[in-house]
This record gives structure tokens, C-alpha cells and sequence, in this order.
């Protein structure tokens, strides 16, 4: 980079010691080149360098890193960075290109700790961090808005119209919860591994869109890290279920997955067909779930495949 009177070129460095003011009082304000009205110092495109204004502020008495306790510091700028350290007792200011700075950090180590359970993959991006859990299956107390009278009588259900009940041990299949900053996403396997090359299938529960996204409502889930996956999953696990995206989550049930719920709840709780429940309501039918399709393709979607899709999704949105 073509150095400037009085100015700091990229990659250099500079010792202030006692002089630090007359560097500041020598910078011509001509030579600055920043944009002007502005306060910040915002700079100009092409190579960067400090305005006067905000040299001086950097160099204040006080701003010393021994009368701050630290060890260094690190200005951020438009395009540019800052380094602000000490080497044998003198404040040195050297400037910083991105790619030497992630090179930098990038040498540190990173250490995930244990692994809360489930997780199977984690990752970040320029939207926040994201995770996938997997979530074996398993029996749950679900709360549940029944459907109206006219519908439970259609499938011979008996329960309370339009009431919202809390139905004990419920069979669910197991499934792979993602989430993406605060956006989260829901899908089924038919089997109680995991494994990242297995057919996905829609989670048979309402208020979940058709590529899986979960619908909250009126809760705010968390961001997606490591340590709240398991806060959103039951934030959504424990919330009502209400008719709300019911339909097409079950391949008997089409119309309203609530009524295989039911059923799979039983009559032993006052709720369910009048005879009794299900064959077998410690499973839930792997036969009743409804194939993951994305943009109608008739291609079967791998939980590889919808989880690297969004990534990519994430990635190029957030460009």
C-alpha cells in the first residue's frame, strides 16, 4: 500500500511512547480522506486510513492499555482493523487486513464442552448458530384442542368438543429437530436410530408448516445454540396443539392429525374411539406418516439433504 505523511499504512506499525501526541498533532487533516460529515470517521473505498479526529481519540490520555489493565485492543473499522498492543513497555498500533485477523483466531482452540444429548450436528453462519437433535421415540402428555362436535362424531371419537385436554402417554415416532437462529424446523424418521441418510417424513403434530417449520404462535423461542435446543423443543412439546396446520400430517387422518392423537390416546382417559384404543398405542403407526417432499419431487428427502438445503438457504439469504 502506498504510504502517506503522517499516516499509518496497512500492515505497519508504529511506536507512540512519549511522542504519541506529536504523531497525532503532525497528521495533516488533508491527507485523512474521510468522508465527509462524518463524526464516525467513516472511510473512503479503497485503501483506509485514520482521520485525524479519530486518531487523537485513540491516542487520549487514559487510553494507554496499562491504565486499562489489558493486554491489547482491537479497533474495528470499515474494511479495516486495528491493533492496539504493547511490546517492551511502548504502545504500538499496527493495522490489520481481515483474512490475517481470521487467521489469527482461527489458530485458537475451540472446544465444544459435552454435548447435550441428541445432537448430531452444529455448525454457524453469518445468521447465528444452528443445531440438529435428533429426538428418539417416545410416549408424551400433549395438550390438545379437540376438534369440533361434529368432527369427533364423524370419526366416532368421544371427548369434549372444542375443549383443550391434556392427553397422557401419546406415541410419537422419532424425529430431528433443527433450528436456525430462531427459526426451527420439525421431521420424522421411521426408526428409533439415527442416522443422517434416513427418508424423512412430516412430524405428525399441527402447527408445523409443510417443509417442517414450527409455528410458535405467540412464544418467542430462543436462539439455537448447543445449550437451548432443549428449551425450544419444550417450549413447542408442551405448548397446546390446536387445528392449525392439522391437515396432511396423517395418511388415515389427512384432514386433521388431532383425531389419530386421539385415538392413539385411548378410551382408558374418557378420550378416544368408543370401543377402545388403537392395536397398539406404545408405537406410533410407522405406516400413518406422510413421506418429506420438497417442491413436490417425487425424490425421497434424506435428513442430509433437507438439513445441508437449508444451510445453503441460510447462507445465501443472509448475503
Amino acid at each position: 500500500m502506498e504510504e502517506k505523511p503522517g499516516l499509518i499504512s496497512d500492515g505497519e506499525s508504529m511506536g507512540y511512547g512519549e511522542s504519541k501526541k506529536d504523531a497525532a498533532d503532525s497528521m495533516p487533516e488533508s491527507e485523512s480522506r474521510v468522508v465527509e460529515n462524518s463524526p464516525q470517521g467513516k472511510f473512503e473505498s479503497g485503501p483506509h486510513f485514520l482521520s485525524e479526529a479519530l486518531l487523537r481519540d485513540i491516542l487520549a490520555p487514559g487510553g494507554d492499555l496499562a491504565s486499562l489493565g489489558a493486554l491489547a485492543r482491537l479497533y474495528i473499522m470499515e474494511g479495516q482493523y486495528l491493533l492496539h498492543y504493547r511490546e517492551e513497555e511502548e504502545e504500538r498500533y499496527k493495522f490489520l487486513s481481515p483474512t490475517s485477523l481470521r487467521h489469527a483466531f482461527s489458530r485458537l482452540p475451540v472446544e465444544t464442552g459435552w454435548l447435550p444429548s441428541g445432537i448430531c450436528r452444529w455448525g454457524s453462519s453469518s445468521v447465528g448458530q444452528w443445531c440438529v437433535r435428533f429426538i428418539p421415540p417416545a410416549c408424551y402428555t400433549l395438550r390438545l384442542e379437540l376438534p369440533r362436535e361434529d368432527e369427533l362424531r364423524k370419526y366416532g371419537v368421544v371427548a369434549p368438543a372444542g375443549e383443550v385436554v391434556e392427553l397422557e402417554g401419546v406415541p410419537l415416532p422419532g424425529m430431528v429437530f433443527m433450528g436456525v437462529g430462531a427459526t426451527y424446523y420439525l421431521w420424522a424418521v421411521a426408526s428409533g436410530t439415527f442416522h443422517p441418510d434416513l427418508p424423512l417424513f412430516g412430524a405428525p403434530l399441527p402447527n408445523l408448516y409443510g417443509d417442517g417449520r414450527v409455528c410458535f404462535g405467540e412464544n418467542r423461542a430462543p436462539e439455537a445454540e448447543l445449550s437451548t435446543m432443549e428449551e425450544a423443543w419444550q417450549l413447542f412439546i408442551t405448548s397446546p396443539f390446536t387445528a392449525h396446520l392439522a391437515q396432511t400430517k396423517s395418511q388415515e387422518y389427512s384432514e386433521d392429525v388431532r383425531i389419530q392423537l386421539l385415538r392413539l390416546a385411548g378410551s382408558s382417559q374418557g378420550v378416544g374411539r368408543e370401543a377402545s384404543k388403537s392395536e397398539d398405542s406404545t408405537t406410533y403407526p410407522a405406516t400413518d406418516l406422510v413421506p418429506y417432499r420438497q417442491h413436490y419431487s417425487p425424490v425421497p428427502v434424506t435428513v442430509r439433504s433437507a438439513v445441508d438445503s437449508l444451510v445453503a438457504k441460510f447462507a445465501l439469504f443472509s448475503k
